[in-house]
């Protein structure tokens, strides 16, 4: 469910992915079985997890790559059209989040979309992960665009935020 909420932000087949956060490479794969044909970029700061993506298998033609950085140190270097964020901010704090978020909308070229836990969840928490408040979250991404979506719809637990640069191309 997250990952279709990642990708429902409008990734064209032919546009480059930065997935910050990337773990083993899934999103990657998802994007491959949807037709994705752009560029995959890759990026964790787990050097165990960016060894095992890739050593992952995608089709022939699939330009896909994974590089062990953290997005906040240099977030010009990774500069692509939409920059995904999986659940990438659980183990911060609300400040490092923000950080974060600053972060991967510097590297986008069109769009950012990027997941959270939510405290409107009312199930039980697992302790020691960051649950923020979707509305003041959306409220910090207003500093960076105006053009902002907020969705809690897709899973019980958390929401996504998509962040816009320019208007979309209307011709």
């Amino acid at each position: 469910m997250r990952f279709i909420a990642l990708a429902d932000i409008g990734i064209k087949p032919d546009d480059t992915v930065l997935d910050a956060g990337c773990g083993l490479g899934d999103f990657a794969t998802y994007l491959a079985d949807h037709d994705f044909q752009g560029r995959y970029i890759g990026v964790d700061a787990l050097p165990q997890m960016v060894e095992r993506a890739r050593h992952a298998r995608f089709a022939d033609g699939f330009d896909v790559r994974f590089e062990c950085a953290d997005i906040r140190d240099d977030p010009a270097r990774w500069q692509a059209d939409v920059v995904v964020g999986n659940g990438i901010l659980a183990m911060m704090t609300e400040e490092e989040a923000h950080e974060t978020i600053v972060s991967l909308f510097r590297a986008s070229r069109r769009a950012v979309a990027f997941t959270s836990l939510s405290i409107w969840d009312r199930s039980e928490n697992e302790e020691g992960f960051l649950r923020l408040d979707p509305l003041r979250t959306l409220d910090f991404c207003r500093t960076l665009s105006p053009r902002l979506l907020l969705r809690h719809e897709y899973f019980y637990s958390d929401f996504a935020i998509y962040m816009y640069r320019d208007l979309p191309d209307v011709n």
